[in-house]
C-alpha cells in the first residue's frame, strides 16, 4: 500500500503548506524524513503564511517571530475580519517588520468595512520597509474610501520595487494609481478585476511604462459621450488579457508593418 512518504517531494511540500504554522511544527516531531522536508529552505520558500485576524484562531505567536526573524516567511497573506482585535494588528506589524528582508510577496484578503481595516492596510503601505518586496495583491478589499493624500512616502518607495500588482478593489485602486503612474517604474504585472473604473484611470493605466503583461477581468471602462474611450496599444505588451473589458479601444501594430493599424472596440 502506497504512503505518503512515496509521493514526489514538490507534492508533499504542496500538501504541508496547507497546514497552519503550529501544526507545520508539530508535523515536524512525526519522523525525521518530515523534520527535514518541513524545515528545508526550499519548503519555506514554497510556503504561503496566512494570517487570519478573525476570532479563534490561536497563534503561537513566539514561534511565528523567531521563524520571521530567521527570514523563512518570503509570502504572507494577511485575511482580516469583522472581530480582529488591536492586539492582532500589532503582531501583524510585527511580524512584517521582522520578515521585512525575506517578504517577496505580500497579499491582503477579505478586509470588511470598518475604520479599523483601513487604518491596519495603510500602515502596512505606509510603515513598512520591505525591501525584497516584489509582489502586492489586493484581494476582496472594500471599506471608507482611501485618498491619494492618504499614502505617503512610504508606499512610494514600495512602489519603486514592485513588479507585481493585483486588485480587485475599484476605488483602492483609482487612489493608488496617481502614485502608481509616477513610481512604478519597475511593474512588470498588473491584474484588475471586477470593478468600474474612470475614463482618465484607464488612460493613465495604458500608459504605464515597462509594463508587459495585462489582466483585466470584468472590468468596466465609464467615459462620458463626448470623449471617446480609452485607446489601449498591444505594441509594448507580451501578455495581455482581457475577458471581458467594456468601454475601450485597442489597436494592434504589426511589427513587421508598422503602419498597418487595427482596431477593435468593446
Amino acid at each position: 500500500m502506497s504512503c505518503i512518504s512515496d509521493l514526489p517531494t514538490e507534492m508533499t511540500d504542496h500538501i504541508f503548506s496547507f497546514l497552519p504554522f503550529a501544526d507545520q511544527k508539530s508535523a515536524r516531531l512525526v519522523c525525521r524524513h518530515w523534520h527535514q522536508q518541513l524545515s528545508s529552505s526550499r519548503f519555506w520558500k514554497a510556503t504561503k503564511l496566512r494570517l487570519a485576524l478573525c476570532k479563534g484562531k490561536e497563534w503561537s505567536v513566539d514561534d511565528l517571530l523567531r521563524a520571521a526573524g530567521q527570514g523563512k516567511f518570503t509570502c504572507i497573506e494577511v485575511v482580516c475580519g469583522y472581530h480582529t482585535t488591536d492586539n492582532r494588528s500589532f503582531i501583524v506589524m510585527k511580524l512584517l517588520e521582522a520578515s521585512s528582508f525575506s517578504l517577496e510577496e505580500l497579499q491582503f484578503t477579505s478586509f470588511p468595512l470598518n475604520v479599523f481595516a483601513k487604518d491596519l492596510l495603510l500602515r502596512c503601505l505606509n510603515e513598512l520597509h520591505l525591501p525584497a518586496l516584489h509582489s502586492l495583491t489586493l484581494t476582496t478589499v472594500s471599506f471608507a474610501p482611501i485618498q491619494p493624500e492618504d499614502l505617503g512616502g512610504g508606499f512610494s518607495r514600495m512602489l519603486e520595487q514592485l513588479q507585481t500588482f493585483k486588485c480587485t478593489d475599484a476605488r483602492l485602486f483609482c487612489s493608488m494609481l496617481p502614485k502608481m503612474v509616477k513610481h512604478c517604474h519597475n511593474l512588470k504585472f498588473l491584474a484588475i478585476a471586477n470593478c468600474c473604473i474612470s475614463n482618465q484611470c484607464a488612460e493613465q493605466i495604458f500608459a504605464l511604462k515597462g509594463l508587459k503583461d495585462l489582466r483585466l477581468k470584468s472590468v468596466r471602462v465609464m467615459h462620458s459621450s463626448d470623449r471617446d474611450p480609452p485607446l489601449l496599444e498591444l505594441s509594448y505588451l507580451e501578455n495581455v488579457l482581457l475577458s471581458p473589458i467594456i468601454g475601450i479601444r485597442i489597436t494592434h501594430f504589426s511589427k513587421c508593418s508598422p503602419n498597418h493599424k487595427h482596431e477593435d472596440r468593446f
